[in-house]
Parts: structure tokens; sequence; C-alpha cells
């Protein structure tokens, strides 16, 4: 049987450009994704809001792809008030078990050397680096981005899954926070006793004004037995204290698990965020 020559051609329907960008001070590279809507070439003087994904690697694909269609359905007159947005994917491109854990060194806010997924196979060689992590996003990364596209700096979301949700929930709770609007899936707030309880706690020492508004969900099966309970308690504390200029939604997906959530979470957590 002879079969036909395919002839392969260059074609991204998500108008995705990919770049490197080194880090000094973690001593690390990162592959940067970046997709932008389809009317940023039909509108060349038009700013975008900017969505900043975590787990680039994994998740800008069903991020990019929803955002396609969310962008799609408004054109279609379908709209639910999400307004086209670049979306910045932000990984590292070798391999997922290297991938599962470097993510563990940038993203949490302390060193828990006992940290292992509950896998006695996985050895995780550092953590505690989100403090770095965050100045590369806040210090690099975003001016590189402003500077190559066109962004409006009055906007900027950032979504994080599991490891990412906590690394979020850190970001909102620096002193001057540069995101407005957060998606977080399943945060793994249990991280190193709960530390990041205390984080929060700490920042509510300090301020009565928290300019954020905020997506967590939690689904039928999580990693941990606690897990649920944390991601719970996490949203009432931090409702309860009756910060200023702050929303947060909890949404529940008994349906799903840690993993299989992540479509609707973007899509579900995307309209609650841009709600009227």
């Amino acid at each position: 049987m002879t079969f036909p020559v395919v002839n392969m051609i260059s074609k991204n329907p998500y108008y995705m450009q990919v770049f490197e960008l080194e880090s000094p001070m973690i001593g690390d590279k990162f592959v940067i994704r970046v997709s932008v809507p389809a009317s940023y070439e039909m509108v060349p003087d038009r700013k975008y809001p900017v969505l900043y994904v975590l787990d680039g690697d994994a998740a800008m694909g069903v991020a990019a792809t929803t955002m396609e269609y969310i962008n799609l359905g408004s054109n279609f007159g379908m709209g639910k008030n999400v307004p086209d947005m670049i979306v910045v994917g932000i990984g590292y491109e070798r391999g997922a078990i290297p991938w599962l854990l470097t993510r563990v060194r940038d993203f949490s806010p302390t060193v828990d050397a006992s940290f292992n997924y509950n896998n006695p196979n996985f050895q995780i060689p550092a953590s505690g680096g989100a403090d770095k992590f965050y100045q590369f996003l806040t210090d690099m990364l975003m001016p590189v981005i402003s500077d190559n596209f066109r962004v409006d700096p009055s906007l900027a979301v950032l979504a994080g899954h599991s490891m990412g949700g906590l690394f979020a929930l850190y970001a909102m709770l620096q002193p001057n926070p540069v995101f407005h609007k957060y998606l977080l899936a399943s945060p793994f707030v249990g991280w190193d006793n709960r530390v990041i309880f205390k984080t929060e706690e700490a920042f509510a020492g300090k301020n009565k004004k928290l300019a954020a508004d905020v997506f967590i969900s939690y689904c039928a099966e999580e990693p941990t037995p606690f897990y649920r309970d944390e991601v719970k308690d996490i949203y009432t504390i931090i409702r309860e204290r009756g910060y200023t200029d702050f929303r947060c939604v909890l949404k529940e997906y008994p349906e799903e698990n840690h993993f299989s959530v992540i479509s609707k979470v973007f899509c579900e957590g995307l309209y609650s965020l841009f709600a009227a």
C-alpha cells in the first residue's frame, strides 16, 4: 500500500510564541509560552490584560484553548464578560518527573524536606523558593511581557493548580501584590503544616484591605484525606477577616478529581472572576 506524503506546515491556531528566560537569582531557565487573542493583530492599538498560568508545561494548552473558545463565543454574542487576554504559561520543558520536582522548588514558601508527593520514590531536591520565584515573575517576566506585547497594566490574573495554587495564595498575601485576580484549583494549603495560614494571619495583622478577586475550587478526590477540609478552612478564614476590596468564591466539584478538574476550573473560574 502506498501512503501519501505528509507535507508538514508551520501553523499555530493560538498564535503561540515560545522563548527562554533565565533567572540568575534562581539559577535556572524557564520556558515561556505566550498566546495572544485573534483580535491582537486586527486591532493594533488595543492593550490586553494578561493571564499568567503556572505549570505552563501542563496547563498552558487548556488555558489557551479555553480563552480561545470563550473569546470566540463573545464574537458570536455569547460572551460572559471575560475579556480577550494574553495568556502566558511559565514552564520548564524538561519532562514530567523533573517538572514535578522543580515546581516544588519554585512554588513552596518554606523548606519541607519531608515532602515527597506521598511517593517514597520521589526525592525532592529543593523547596522553599517561592520568594525568588515571585521576584522572577514581578521583576523579570512581567516587564519582559510588557516590553514585547501590548499589555494593559491595570489587570493581571494569576492561575495555579495544587502547588501552583499555594504559590498564588502566597503571591496574593505579599505587601504590594501585582496581580488583581486569582484562579486557584485545589490549592495545596496543607504544605509544611499549613504554613500559608500563618502567612495570612501575619498579613491580616497589618492589613485591613486585600484588593483581590479570587476563585477557589476543590474536588471529591484530592491527594490526602484532609485536603478538602484545608481548602475550606483557608477560604473561611480569609472570608471572615472582612478585608475590604475583597471577593472570594469557593466551588466544589464532587464529580471530579484533583487532575480532571482543570478544564472546568479554567472555564468556570474565569466566568466567576469576571462576573458582573
